[in-house]
């Protein structure tokens, strides 16, 4: 869901794992061994600074034009190059085929040299360390999601199919891949590949990586559990899997300010969600009015049927199963127990506020 972690759990891999960050080796490696992985000598020995990354944060693409979406894109692929620009310049490379050569950011781009670049660069990598690329994509939903609300879908999907394809599917320069969005990868632009481990918050696995546990969040506050009660009840009730975790953005604002407001809500994109609801807003008004305005925090809706969750919102959302599912893997619902029971809630009080205070 937003604002979990999601960009931070990313750039921690991409600390751990990369050859680059010579200057800080000392303080990096002091650091994990002092962490709970620095126990796990097999992880430590195989992967902490062993592998080249890439990392791409797709967040900030979301121009209103496909041109313009384009030219973000373009940005963000310079910005993952430059972690690199001291190896590339120790580099040799023949005419004409420096890999940020065309990416200069007043040279044009066209639309095929932009999708072959994730795989020329995962080449490149090999080249130069000699070791298969790890690539890390951070909201890799964030401009489909765009395009479909400015008419442009159609065009970034291709693009984006032709992107992750060619970087991803039968690369011999390729570990291993992670991609990260708000809602669960099943579109059309990852239909081809057939290596895919698809986590979403009702699966198990990582499930307690999410978000803080209890246990972890009272070691935090000096095992107090009448606090940790209030915690929970502000900025818990998040169902990811069979754990029930606490919001680790809002918990990790409240230990440093210790004051109980909103922190979540305050960083969510809200034009989102009208977006979402707006056009469909008569097929959910009942279950809303009950969710919102019931004296019990925990009241649940029944979700009637099973629904495929899309990459946004779109016309097959029909009815509150679509719409339902869809808000659970943005944040805004949590499953209220096992998803197998087909019920949602709103988590948690800062939620709950914004529902009020921004939908109702």
């Amino acid at each position: 869901p937003r604002k979990f972690g999601k960009t931070m759990q990313l750039q921690m891999l991409e600390t751990f794992l990369s050859l680059r960050f010579q200057t800080l080796l000392k303080t990096y490696q002091e650091f994990f061994e002092r962490s709970l992985i620095g126990k796990n000598e097999p992880i430590m020995r195989n992967h902490f600074r062993q592998h080249p990354v890439l990392i791409l944060n797709l967040e900030f693409c979301s121009g209103e034009t496909w041109i313009r979406m384009r030219e973000q894109i373009k940005m963000a692929l310079i910005v993952m190059g430059w972690a690199h620009i001291d190896s590339l310049r120790k580099h040799i490379w023949p005419p004409d085929s420096m890999p940020l050569k065309p990416f200069s950011a007043d040279s044009p781009t066209d639309d095929l040299t932009m999708a072959s670049s994730l795989d020329g660069w995962t080449k490149c990598l090999h080249d130069m360390y000699g070791k298969r690329a790890i690539v890390l994509v951070d909201s890799f939903d964030t401009p489909l999601n765009h395009a479909f609300r400015h008419g442009f879908h159609s065009t970034a999907s291709v693009f984006f199919k032709d992107f992750y394809s060619l970087a991803l599917k039968g690369n011999r320069f390729l570990e291993k891949a992670c991609i990260v969005g708000n809602v669960e990868a099943t579109e059309s632009i990852f239909s081809t590949f057939d290596n895919v481990n698809i986590c979403p918050v009702t699966s198990e696995d990582f499930s307690r990586h999410f978000g803080f546990t209890d246990a972890e969040a009272l070691a935090c506050i000096d095992e107090d559990q009448a606090l940790l009660a209030t915690v929970k009840k502000c900025y818990g009730g998040n169902h990811i899997g069979s754990q029930h975790l606490i919001n680790p953005w809002s918990f990790m604002n409240w230990l440093l300010k210790r004051r109980f407001k909103s922190y979540w809500t305050k960083h969510i994109y809200f034009c989102s969600l009208t977006t979402v609801l707006k056009p469909f807003i008569k097929n959910i008004f009942v279950d809303a009015v009950s969710l919102l305005y019931t004296d019990c925090p925990t009241t649940c809706v029944t979700v009637p049927g099973s629904s495929s969750v899309s990459l946004f919102a779109d016309t097959s959302m029909k009815d509150a199963d679509s719409i339902f599912h869809f808000l659970v893997h943005l944040g805004y619902l949590t499953f209220a127990g096992s998803p197998d029971q087909r019920t949602v809630c709103i988590p948690n009080e800062e939620v709950r506020s914004h529902w009020r205070r921004k939908v109702a």
